[in-house]
């Protein structure tokens, strides 16, 4: 039976701020970095490194698909990488911003190889209830639309 993995992927820096991703075994460390972007509303426009010794540039680590140089992220399969309950690593977004994220594999269990990737939000543990924000979809337009609304008002109200 395939493997599926349990990540709990937080920013460092921040204490009570993290993701926690569920992804099959037959996946890669890319679909990992494709879930940590979603999970975290970036964009995927940056190159990326995952380091399994928690160095930043690290030679023994896994970069992204555009970087020919170095072993590809797209061609690491998870399990083959030997992954284990407590292993740490350091994920690194965006080579002129430098988000580091600390990535910990939370649990190893038996599922699906193939599963894609699914995420929790969640702050202080807590599971939330919208997509990013912890407001349902619907509210998060209704919110956006009032702000815009005050924003072109406080404009009109400068200008007139």
């Amino acid at each position: 039976m395939a493997k599926e993995y349990v990540f709990r992927v937080k920013p460092q820096g921040r204490r009570n701020n993290y993701r926690v991703i569920r992804i099959g075994g037959g996946r890669t460390l890319d679909d990992l970095h494709m879930a940590i972007l979603d999970s975290y509303d970036f964009t995927a426009d940056h190159l990326y490194m995952f380091s399994p010794d928690r160095k930043a540039y690290d030679r023994n680590g896994y970069y992204s698909p555009f970087d020919e140089e170095m072993r590809s992220a797209a061609e690491a399969v998870l399990e083959k990488l030997d992954l284990k309950k407590g292993d740490r690593w350091l994920y690194l977004y965006d080579f002129g911003d430098e988000w580091r994220f600390d990535v910990t594999v939370e649990a190893v269990e038996e599922g699906r190889g193939n599963k894609k990737a699914s995420w929790c939000s969640t702050r202080t543990g807590r599971r939330k209830t919208g997509r990013r924000t912890g407001f349902p979809l619907k509210m998060r337009m209704v919110l956006a639309e009032k702000t815009l609304m005050r924003r072109t008002s406080a404009l009109l109200w400068k200008i007139g």
